[in-house]
Parts: structure tokens; sequence; C-alpha cells
């Protein structure tokens, strides 16, 4: 590795969000540009929301890709990038309408889209969405996020199930009952050089898991919080952002997670690196690519938003 993660041998092993600003009709462009797009100019960032904003089905939510029918990801990702832009929904009765429609009869589990099974990660995904939409304090609703939250706490076993579920019950504001637990679980893909996950994608798992240690309230002491600090700042060389290993090239899922993690210690990378990393990931129709020269997708475009707002400023 780039950095001495090896100490860990010698120890005992959300933003605030500006108010809506400008609206966007239909798909039009909004007027001014987007404040954590401002490296991309007026009218890159007016692409960006048009992009997002485009994905929007006509009887509510939003799709992954044009002509596709809307799914809860796609639904909390759009809603979540429009309005980190500070860009309103159009006629958003009707995506409140599409969650309410992805409940499991009888079970009150959220699923992905109307009549497909649910999983533990689609009742994580279904809190944040719901949340998203406006849900989160209605009281009819409140025993479908009861029951979504309950499942979590009981099934919520691998990496990526407890960091969806950490993210879920941030948004609902509350404490997991089995917080330590699922610390617990986490600690466990540790290896012996500190940093989790396999090797092959060492550096962004360990983003994603010191991440969900501070969103489960976990305290890191400030001597392991300088040593992964260090290994995070220092592995921001190959392309502006980065990648799954300290040798992999920067893509953008493992930014996103790597980025949130360094934000939530209210540090910052390289700005003028990553920025460069984002430009070059952004595409002739708004949205943005995983890596450069790759097709955008709804998800590169929602982290790539969220990264760009981690720069903007410190929590």
């Amino acid at each position: 590795m780039c950095h001495s993660l090896w100490l860990f041998a010698l120890m005992s092993a959300a933003p605030p969000i500006a108010e809506p600003r400008p609206e966007l009709p239909g798909t039009s462009q909004p007027t001014a540009a987007l404040a954590p797009l401002q490296y991309l100019g007026k009218e890159g960032s007016a692409k960006t929301a048009q992009y997002l904003a485009s994905l929007r089905v006509a009887t509510g939510g939003y799709a992954t890709q044009l002509g596709s029918s809307p799914t809860l990801g796609a639904t909390f990702q759009a809603r979540k990038a429009l309005k980190v832009l500070g860009v309103k929904a159009v006629q958003p009765e009707l995506d409140t309408a599409f969650v309410r429609k992805c409940v499991e009869p009888g079970t009150n589990y959220f699923v992905t889209r109307p009549g497909e099974k649910s999983t533990v990660m689609t009742s994580a995904g279904g809190i944040m969405t719901a949340v998203a939409v406006g849900l989160g304090d209605v009281a009819d609703f409140k025993p479908v996020l009861e029951a979504n939250s309950r499942r979590l706490q009981l099934e919520a076993k691998s990496y990526e199930e407890i960091r969806l579920s950490a993210a879920a019950f941030e948004a609902l504001g509350e404490e997991p009952r089995v917080r330590r637990e699922w610390i617990h679980q986490l600690r466990k893909t540790q290896g012996n050089d500190g940093g989790y996950g396999p090797e092959n994608s060492r550096l962004r798992d360990t983003g994603g898991v010191i991440a969900a240690f501070l969103r489960l309230g976990e305290t890191i002491p400030d001597r392991e919080k300088q040593v992964y600090l260090e290994y995070f700042l220092e592995s921001q060389k190959h392309g502006g952002g980065f990648g799954m290993t300290v040798d992999s090239p920067s893509d953008m899922d493992s930014t996103y997670k790597v980025g949130r993690a360094i934000w939530l210690m209210r540090e910052s990378p390289n700005v003028q690196k990553l920025t460069a990393f984002l430009k070059k990931c952004h595409t002739a129709n708004g949205g943005f690519a995983d890596r450069p020269g790759d097709e955008p997708t709804l998800s590169d475009t929602y982290k790539a938003v969220l990264v760009s707002s981690w720069l903007k400023e410190k929590p």
C-alpha cells in the first residue's frame, strides 16, 4: 500500500443542504448555474439538472434510463441529486404515489418496483426514498417504515447491507438498536494492515466502512483517524479521483465512497485534482460516467453531484 496502514498492527486491532432555488419546469433548463456544479459553468450545470429531470416517468418516479419503468433506487438518486442542486421536483405527489405502490402487501416491505420481490437492500433503499419524497413523517406511512427498519435490524449482515442500512437509519434520524452488532460485523472484514475488504477493492471498501462507522456514531480515535486520512489522501493520484485500490485508475463509485469518508472526517481531498476528474466524467448530455469515456448513468450522476457538494464546503 502507498501508506502505512500497517501501523494498525501496532495497535489494539449529511451535509446541510441549501434551500431550493431555481425550479425546473419539466425538463427545461434552470435559469442559474447550480452551486455544487459551478466548475461546469452555467450550461454544463443546467445540462446535468436536465438529464436528471429527463428520467422522470410521466406517472411518477424516475427510471435508470429513458424508456424504462421507474424504480425506488432511481427515484431516490434523482430526487436526492436534484435537491442537492437546489431544483424542485415537478408534481412531487406523483413520486409519493409511486413509492406507496412499491410496498409489498402483507409484509409492508419495500420492493424496487410494484410486483417484484423485496430484499434487505430494497428495504434500506425504500426507507431512504420514502424520506426523500416526504413520507418520513406521514402518520399512515409509519407502519411501513417501522416494518422495514425492524427487518434491517434482524437481517442486515453483509457489508453492503449494513452500509445501506446505516444510511437508512441516518435518513430516519434514528439509532439502530443493533448498532454495536453492525460495527462488530464490519470489523470482521478488517485485514492485518488495518484496511477493510478484499485486496482488489481495499481502498474503496475501507472508505465505505469508515463512512459507515461514522454514520453509526462510532468514534474513531484521533491516531487512527489520521492514519486513515493520510491513506486516503495519498491515494488520490491515478486520474484525480479514487480507485478500488491505491494503484487502480479513478472511478466514480470509489471516489464517492472514499470521498464520503473524508468529508465525514471533516477533511477535503485535493479539490483541483478531483474537479478535473469529475469534468472528464461529465458527458455531452449532462450525465456523469463511472470513468472518462464511459456512458453516463443515473447512479454515477447522483454520486458525482454528491461528491461535488462535498467539495463546495466542509460539513
